[in-house]
């Protein structure tokens, strides 16, 4: 399972900032995604 406090961390050295309450509860209980890969989620977006 994934936790909010991962998802934050992973989040916040992705894009230097802190991920905003919706997104950060899609990414928890929604996404249906591991850590491993929220973090290719998030590396594979234009913004990084």
């Amino acid at each position: 399972m994934v936790s909010m406090n991962d998802v934050c961390k992973l989040y916040v050295a992705t894009f230097n900032r802190a991920p905003d309450a919706a997104g950060l509860s899609y990414w928890v209980n929604n996404s249906g995604l591991s850590i491993e890969g929220i973090a290719q989620s998030f590396f594979d977006q234009p913004e990084t």
